[in-house]
């Protein structure tokens, strides 16, 4: 183990003990083993660059047809019998992913989701996980809420002027 390795480590183990925005997550299998997943703040360079690559890679799957929206004008009256005139102009609304995801019609193996537990996990821990009946959304979206408690925490940080900028990779909400 590398002294950066070491360090991480003790800072997420550091966070875990003070229940920290940086701490790490539990998820309990279906057979009651409990997983620690690491709180994305700490992934080192092989797993931060596997799951930038991943959403990369997600960001470019297919998507339902893109919606154009007329310009719309409404009027509305107020209590005081004033007229009041709304104008909103024409505009598209980008088509959401196809879902399961897929690229040029082909289905993304393995699903997003694994893809993510492995990196995350690690492939021998995510076999354990598989095996205990893990469910592999469930340490997505607890990847997502620990993202979130960063980016909450950064955002509430008056030395942090637009420093939470640097958490975002760009993915879709639904899919961090």
């Amino acid at each position: 183990m590398t002294d950066t390795d070491k360090a991480t480590a003790e800072a997420q183990e550091q966070a875990d003990t003070y229940d920290s925005f940086a701490r790490s997550g539990e998820i309990t299998a279906l057979n009651g083993d409990v997983f620690t997943v690491r709180n994305p703040l700490f992934f080192n360079v092989d797993q931060l660059t596997a799951y930038n690559r991943l959403h990369h890679r997600m960001n470019q799957c297919d998507r339902w047809p893109d919606v154009e929206k007329p310009e719309q004008r409404m009027k509305s009256r107020q209590p005081d019998g004033t007229e009041v005139e709304t104008f909103v102009g024409a505009h598209t609304v980008r088509g959401d992913y196809i879902e399961p995801y897929q690229e040029n019609g082909i289905l993304v193996e393995p699903p997003y989701e694994v893809q993510v537990c492995k990196i995350v996990m690690g492939d021998e821990e995510y076999e354990k996980f598989a095996a205990a009946g893990g469910s592999p959304r469930e340490v997505v979206e607890l990847v997502k809420d620990l993202r979130s408690g960063v980016v909450k925490r950064a955002d509430a940080d008056s030395k942090s002027d637009a420093g939470v900028r640097v958490l975002e990779d760009g993915a879709p909400a639904d899919r961090e």
